[in-house]
């Protein structure tokens, strides 16, 4: 059976979530909720970055929630967008809400926001012991 491609959803999210699911990825990159804007997941040596697209939302009206292993990054209506008459509209000004599972190598309590330019970056970091080391050499006794 083939996804559906057209539907009212604002973005390709369900065509891609029909291809890819939880057995091809690690649960950090299947949202449990979806929502409009786009996220990108960056795994560097000592964390993981989420990046969420944001534009014309302001910091105070996003919130980052944990509970449960569950991160959950929601954003308010823009209502001053909402009023205007747009010729084209590509950008999302609604309310959203996207969650994700927190794998057991992250740090829950070392969690970070900021918010520049239309993107917002939460970075959670790697418990120490899923932080890569150097090769070493084992002495044997």
């Amino acid at each position: 059976m083939l996804p559906r491609v057209f539907t009212n959803e604002p973005k390709m999210t369900n065509l891609f979530e029909s291809i890819f699911n939880d057995q091809m990825f690690p649960s950090i990159y299947k949202t449990a909720k979806s929502g409009c804007s786009s996220v990108n997941i960056i795994d560097n040596e000592k964390d993981i970055t989420l990046q969420v697209v944001v534009p014309g939302y302001k910091k105070e009206d996003i919130t980052i929630d944990m509970n449960n292993d569950i991160l959950t990054i929601t954003a308010k209506e823009n209502e001053e967008v909402e009023k205007l008459n747009y010729l084209r509209r590509e950008f999302c000004s609604g309310a959203f809400s996207r969650s994700f599972t927190m794998p057991d190598y992250l740090d829950q309590e070392k969690v970070s926001a900021v918010h520049e330019n239309g993107i917002l970056s939460v970075v959670i970091a790697k418990k120490e012991q899923a932080i890569k080391k150097g090769p070493r050499q084992i002495s044997i006794s």
